[in-house]
């Protein structure tokens, strides 16, 4: 009986570090897996931060920018972190951004980019395009 309530007790702990909500590292927001618009940094030591936008993501990647080894974006379409700074970005379309302001989708594929633009909108953007560009909504 002792080993059955020890078991329930460690797998009640495992699926609440399993299913715990994870937040943005800048401004605490839930991370919403599934609405695929999210960004995740690696820095140097190996910790990972997750950043619930792309607004999230500039500034805390310009807080921390001597820390980074990597920072992946989620493509929209496959639910795949890829290099955020290789992908093609789709702002301003219908899709429902995270917080308020625009959209802003990312692909790892141009056409894939693309086809969604010519279904709900916006414009395809570079990454060297989204990261310089002023006025980042948040």
């Amino acid at each position: 009986m002792k080993k059955l309530l020890l078991s329930i007790f460690a797998l009640t702990i495992f699926a609440g570090i399993a299913f715990a909500e994870e937040k943005c590292s800048l401004c605490g927001m839930k991370v919403d897996e599934a609405k695929r618009q999210h960004f995740v940094i690696t820095t140097k030591d190996g910790k990972k931060q997750k950043a619930c936008n792309e607004g999230c993501a500039v500034i805390l990647t310009e807080n921390i920018k001597k820390d980074i080894m990597t920072m992946e974006a989620v493509d929209y379409g496959t639910g795949s972190l890829i290099d955020a700074h290789k992908a093609f970005y789709v702002k301003g379309s219908d899709i429902k951004p995270v917080m308020g302001g625009k959209s802003v989708v990312a692909f790892s594929k141009k056409e894939d980019a693309e086809k969604l633009q010519k279904e709900h909108g916006g414009k395809v953007v570079t990454a060297e395009e989204m990261f310089k560009a002023e006025g980042h909504e948040h």
